[in-house]
């Protein structure tokens, strides 16, 4: 949404994997103790279908998820390489 309000034209999703992948919180380890913290199981589930909420905003704005391994379905997927190309 703060892309849309910049004025992008296009929109490239990237690392947004909405999942626990490998058992694995994060690629680089879990947050220390005293910071926020790391998103829980039933939390990473919601957030596909947040996504599709912000995908109702989004107008006429290509929204393309390039994450290389992902849950996210809510967006058409590509790979970075072909995007940019």
């Amino acid at each position: 949404m703060l892309a849309k309000l910049f004025g992008a034209g296009r929109i490239l999703l990237l690392g947004y994997d909405c999942q626990h992948t490998g058992g694995r919180t994060h690629w680089h380890g879990d947050h220390p103790p005293g910071t926020a913290g790391n998103a829980a199981p039933k939390t990473v589930r919601k957030w596909p279908g947040q996504f599709r909420q912000v995908r109702q905003h989004m107008g006429r704005i290509p929204v393309i998820n390039a994450t290389r391994e992902t849950a996210l379905d809510v967006f058409p997927r590509a790979e970075l390489e072909q995007v940019l190309a």
